[in-house]
């Protein structure tokens, strides 16, 4: 005998960077468990731990599950439209709203843990670049794609990335992987050239001048993102405070 099994409602959402809207379903308690076993640890954008690999891996099969639009490679999705995915998961699984403990920078009193509509905390800026190309000569330029999943999670279970990870030699060399993962072209006058190599781009990108990096990177940080951020009163000690965090993955996984 068969068990009666419960319909799901699909949803859509729509992708800023994809340019396209993709059907999902709720999350499932079978990959709530998952998420769970996962809880005191998952954190890509930090790697907090020696299980980084399997918590990975756990986000994105269980972001994979709920998507229903067949033939999606989430993994070359740009980060931010997968973090996109990733907040409305957990608004049609659990509900639009989020438990914040706030905490008084001046006074360092915890106030009053508060339900606040996850909307009201989600913070997005979308795209300042106009074009895919910077031009870093008159006639030499890059052309970019936005930073996608798949760099992100290579760079999650990267031992190098783990040790050395917060240094500036660090954040110096993760830029400069960005860089070599996301270039779809060099450009020189009229001439495209495409599917380089990765030592052809290292030499590219080590004889390039300190300004022409710093244009490259300002670049991505000019491409969409989501953040967390709820801007409040203490009502103790009148001091404005601000609440902010950037690890959406880690703190919408759990609450």
């Amino acid at each position: 005998m068969d068990i009666p099994t419960i319909s799901l409602i699909n949803h859509s959402v729509y992708l800023e960077d994809a340019k396209k809207a993709i059907k999902i379903r709720p999350i499932l308690v079978k990959e709530e468990k998952l998420l769970l076993a996962s809880k005191d640890s998952i954190n890509i954008e930090t790697n907090d731990s020696s299980e980084t690999k399997s918590n990975v891996e756990t986000i994105v099969n269980v972001v994979r599950a709920c998507i229903l639009t067949p033939n999606l490679d989430i993994t070359k999705l740009t980060y931010s439209d997968f973090i996109h995915i990733f907040i409305e998961l957990r608004k049609i699984s659990k509900g639009k709203t989020v438990g914040l403990i706030l905490h008084c920078n001046k006074c360092k009193t915890p106030q009053q843990q508060i339900e606040i509509g996850i909307d009201e905390i989600i913070k997005f800026s979308p795209s300042e670049n106009k074009s895919s190309i910077v031009m870093l000569t008159d006639n030499i330029g890059v052309e970019l794609r936005p930073l996608t999943l798949d760099f992100y999670v290579d760079l999650a279970l990267d031992e190098k990335y783990i040790k050395h990870k917060g240094t500036d030699y660090m954040n110096f060399l993760t830029n400069c992987e960005i860089l070599k993962h996301h270039t779809v072209a060099i450009i020189k006058g009229e001439e495209r050239f495409e599917n380089l190599t990765d030592e052809q781009l290292e030499f590219f990108y080590d004889n390039i001048r300190k300004d022409d990096f710093i244009a490259l990177k300002r670049w991505y940080d000019g491409n969409s993102k989501f953040t967390i951020q709820y801007d409040w009163k203490c009502s103790n000690s009148g001091c404005e405070n601000s609440f902010k965090r950037d690890d959406i993955l880690s703190f919408f996984a759990f609450v």
